[in-house]
């Protein structure tokens, strides 16, 4: 990575640190997320260790199993939902500071800076 790299991702980083509390949930929810979906996979395959042999199977472990695959599915998609709630919510307020601190610094301007300088220049 070059310096200015660096100096581009230290001022996000800055600008990020008032919403540590919500981005440190969203990585926790991340990995909750994680977590769940690699393990329905495991789950499945204990299932399907239940059946034995033709005609053999164990119906009340394949149900057992089959209620916490639905249990994970739903914690992990709660988990997904709140995680971008979240992840949503500090790109908006990240975004309404950077605007908003635009806006002051335009307001300090003194007014013979505006007019020599093109409205997107400023």
């Amino acid at each position: 990575m070059g310096k200015q790299q660096i100096a581009i991702f230290k001022k996000i980083l800055w600008r990020l640190k008032r919403y540590a509390f919500a981005l440190i949930g969203s990585l926790i929810l991340a990995t909750v997320y994680v977590a769940m979906t690699l393990y329905i996979p495991i789950l499945a395959g204990q299932a399907i260790d239940c059946i034995i042999d033709m005609g053999r199977v164990d119906f009340a472990a394949i149900q057992g199993v089959l209620v916490t695959i639905l249990i994970c599915a739903a914690v992990a998609a709660l988990s997904q939902w709140v995680m971008n709630e979240m992840n949503n919510r500090v790109t908006f307020r990240v975004t309404r500071d950077v605007r908003d601190e635009a806006f002051r610094h335009i307001q300090v301007l003194p007014l013979s800076y505006l007019d020599k300088h093109a409205q997107g220049d400023t």
